[in-house]
């Protein structure tokens, strides 16, 4: 019997109280009316009793609308179902699945939001549900049988891929054209207008579009990425999910200034190395940097790309130098400070570079992660981590720096 847990609800417990109260008086009393009276009391309690096992050996399970889903970190994907029996008051979910919602009538629909938490393959083979026998008396919780397999990838791996296109030159550099959500703010460069999704600032509402179109319109803007004079890099990050969106930033904009001429300063926040590379050695560094244990150890980015051997690192680092110590003569750039960072590491560094780039009349942008406060698993230093994070970009902000996050979860 598929019974994981059994409970007398309020009704039930009223009647099996006067049922019991009745029987009693009965015997004290001698009075056979009393027993008369609790006996169709306690025949309507083993009724639903008889019901409950009869449901419980009954089929209840969840028809997915999708079977298969392919999911970035941090990615969150909505899938409806149907329940098979009509006695379901309530389902419990964890792990990767999230109920959104439950609809009771003649068909009982329910939908889950799915998301990415961790890289890896998942299969989701049941939730429970509460069920209710069909006269009140009593409720259940049965385990209902689902298939839902669930593939969480990180998206550097796909950018990698695309990096390697890139360096091999059997792709053209795809630019912002087409990574364009990638990283993104409440300002910037205007790309489009499309409709609110949950967890977008209301700062980018698009009133004038919203009026017109009688629903949330939003407006979606990009980094503008010309006249970069140092790139400042902390590749330090805290878990799978900042250490993906760290990766995803870094190739983003590696790729989006392999085509610019000239060259660029790039600055070590971890090390305090400081270097001088062109465009297209500015993507192969950031490669070879994220194809180090602290990033492609946590995200597993060997599994999904083909992987450099030890002599090609060491080619494209001798290339570059920046093993080696190798420094450009002075900081100072003429162009554009980009930072990007977790605001969770050596802050001082980073409002040091905003201050700097500020006082010159250049622009400071900072590219930070979504919400690196997730990978912390202490609740406490989660809220300390947040507080820090809110009080650094309000500080940068204030100083006059742009700051992006990347990279937001895609809502299928």
């Amino acid at each position: 019997m598929n019974v994981e847990s059994l409970r007398v609800t309020g009704r039930g417990l009223a009647l099996a109280y006067a049922a019991t109260t009745l029987a009693l008086l009965s015997i004290v009393s001698r009075d056979p009316i009393l027993a008369i009276v609790a006996a169709p009391l306690a025949l309507t309690l083993a009724l639903d009793l008889v019901a409950l096992v009869l449901r419980a050996r009954g089929e209840c399970g969840v028809e997915l609308d999708r079977v298969e889903l392919r999911l970035h970190l941090g990615d969150r994907v909505e899938v409806n179902g149907r329940i098979t029996c009509g006695d379901v008051i309530d389902v419990m979910a964890g792990g990767l699945l999230r109920v959104k919602s439950l609809e009771r009538g003649s068909q009982v629909k329910v939908g889950f939001e799915v998301e990415g938490l961790h890289v890896g393959s998942y299969e989701v083979t049941g939730v429970d549900v509460l069920r209710v026998t069909p006269l009140g008396m009593l409720t259940f919780t049965s385990r209902a049988p689902m298939r839902l397999k669930v593939r969480v990838t990180p998206r550097a791996a796909y950018l990698l891929a695309l990096a390697y296109e890139v360096l091999a030159g059997r792709t053209p550099n795809p630019g912002l054209s087409e990574l364009e959500s990638i990283v993104r703010s409440d300002s910037g460069v205007y790309v489009y207008t499309r409709e609110y999704m949950p967890g977008d600032s209301l700062r980018r509402v698009d009133w004038k579009a919203t009026a017109r179109r009688l629903r949330f319109m939003v407006k979606e803007y990009r980094l503008e990425l010309g006249g970069i004079g140092l790139l400042a890099l902390d590749l330090r990050c805290l878990g799978e999910l900042t250490c993906d969106d760290m990766a995803s930033a870094a190739l983003l904009l590696a790729m989006s200034g392999h085509s610019a001429g000239g060259y660029l300063k790039v600055l070590e926040l971890d090390t305090g190395r400081l270097l001088e590379v062109s465009g297209r050695d500015l993507l192969a560094y950031v490669v070879a940097r994220i194809l180090e244990p602290e990033i492609a150890g946590r995200l597993e980015l060997q599994a999904y790309v083909q992987p450099l051997t030890l002599r090609e690192l060491q080619r494209i680092a001798a290339k570059l130098g920046y093993k080696t110590g190798a420094r450009t003569a002075r900081l100072e750039a003429q162009g554009a400070t980009v930072v990007l960072t977790t605001l969770l590491v050596d802050n001082r560094k980073t409002l040091d570079l905003v201050e700097k780039a500020v006082s010159r009349g250049d622009t400071a942008i900072i590219v930070t992660p979504r919400r690196p406060w997730l990978d912390i698993g202490d609740l406490e230093q989660a809220y300390i981590a947040y507080t820090t994070y809110t009080k650094m970009v309000a500080k940068a902000k204030s100083m006059g720096a742009q700051v992006y996050t990347c990279c937001p979860p895609a809502r299928l």
